[in-house]
């Protein structure tokens, strides 16, 4: 899928391996650190109208609480996951005149910029995770990890792990289309990203998910996958 945004940058959303895919809902997974904050902050009130005319809404956005366990190269200050109706949609978006204006404060505000699309598969797991109305009483953590194995058969491990703990799964997610940016004819080149996988948890208080996420069954279930990041979050949307 391309889309002209200037006379000289074409967008390309691509599928990412044969289950990728373009069409349908699609989640963006933003995870960065940010250079100015009260930048980023201004950057999303210009930015929320022209998003929310395109289609596109805010599922969470939190700030970084605390690392549990994974290397120090994947941490970032921000995550924020943006749901789009349609890859269509997104380029929509990209290619109003008003946005690429407002795009520029994104671009001074923040620093190792994470993105790519995640295909949700919470309805396709026997697991409560349907995002609700912001909670101030509630925390989350975030898990993004790589492995080989099908995210069905890691979810209900995870579903396992939880059984009769005062823990629920907020969001889950995996790859599913990359963006590159083509311009003057040179190769496209493709957005990096760390969230390969995301599992998203949400708890009454950050000690659950701390008790819950370092606990020796989930640590050793944590180990057997590739690269792999864990911390709690602060929500502020």
């Amino acid at each position: 899928m391309r889309r002209e945004i200037t006379s000289t940058t074409t967008a390309i959303l691509q599928p990412i391996g044969s289950a990728g895919r373009t069409s349908g809902p699609l989640y963006a997974i933003n995870w960065f650190n940010t250079r100015w904050a009260w930048l980023y902050t201004l950057y999303n009130v210009l930015a929320a109208r022209l998003l929310l005319k395109s289609g596109g809404r805010p599922v969470l956005k939190a700030n970084h609480r605390k690392t549990i366990d994974g290397p120090a190269s994947a941490e970032r200050q921000v995550l924020l996951i943006v749901q789009y109706p349609s890859g269509d949609s997104f380029l929509d978006l990209l290619q109003n005149r008003m946005f690429q204006v407002v795009s520029l404060l994104r671009m001074l505000a923040v620093k190792d910029f994470s993105f790519v699309f995640h295909r949700r598969y919470d309805d396709d797991v026997p697991f409560e995770s349907q995002e609700r109305p912001l909670a101030g009483d509630k925390a989350y953590a975030v898990h993004h990890f790589r492995s080989p194995e099908p995210l069905r058969i890691e979810l209900q491990r995870i579903r396992e792990l939880a059984e009769d703990r005062p823990i629920s799964v907020f969001f889950v997610g995996e790859k599913t289309a990359s963006v590159a940016i083509e311009k003057n004819g040179e190769p496209p080149q493709v957005m990096p990203f760390e969230t390969h996988k995301s599992v998203i948890f949400e708890s009454d208080r950050h000690e659950m998910l701390e008790t819950f996420l370092c606990a020796p069954a989930y640590q050793a279930f944590s180990a057997r996958l590739g690269v792999s990041y864990i911390a709690t979050f602060d929500r502020v949307l």
